[in-house]
């Protein structure tokens, strides 16, 4: 997918913990890989800018997927068994990415975002937001916690 060398020797893989806290849970509550893997994404259809399929490098499916109906830009994320994990919902210029898990709060006494659930029909926990600059080469990745500001 793309022509640029590889620097994955060079990562001090003691620090690249992408700021998950804790550390044994990733962005779809899934344990981190061991090692790194090479990830394939196979588009369901030409014209289709939303649907793929999500494979490891035996070919085994982890994700798919999905256009959410009466959006442009939006999608869900569903595990090997169908199941919804994630809502992305971007913006038109995709830009700004919020991700929501479905029925899983990122921390305890999390509500529901009233306007996702709305939408969806079911409890949506705000997960995450990434934001991506105009050149397209640089991003954030901010993730909700709770405010744990002193009292």
């Amino acid at each position: 997918m793309g022509g640029a060398t590889s620097r994955f020797s060079e990562t001090d893989w003691t620090k690249a913990d992408g700021g998950f806290s804790p550390k044994a849970a990733c962005i779809d509550g899934a344990r981190p890989t061991p090692a790194h893997m090479i990830i394939s994404l196979s588009k369901h259809s030409i014209v289709n800018q939303r649907e793929f399929d999500v494979r490891d490098d035996q070919d085994i499916l982890l994700y798919d997927t999905k256009a959410v109906d009466g959006t442009v830009t939006w999608f869900d994320v569903l595990g090997p068994g169908g199941q919804k994990l994630l809502r992305v919902e971007a913006d038109v210029q995709r830009r700004h990415w919020d991700v929501f898990a479905f029925a899983n709060p990122a921390f305890p006494g999390q509500q529901p975002d009233p306007d996702a659930t709305a939408q969806a029909g079911e409890p949506l926990y705000k997960k995450a937001r990434l934001d991506i600059t105009w050149d397209s080469y640089h991003a954030t990745l901010s993730l909700y916690g709770k405010d744990e500001q002193p009292e």
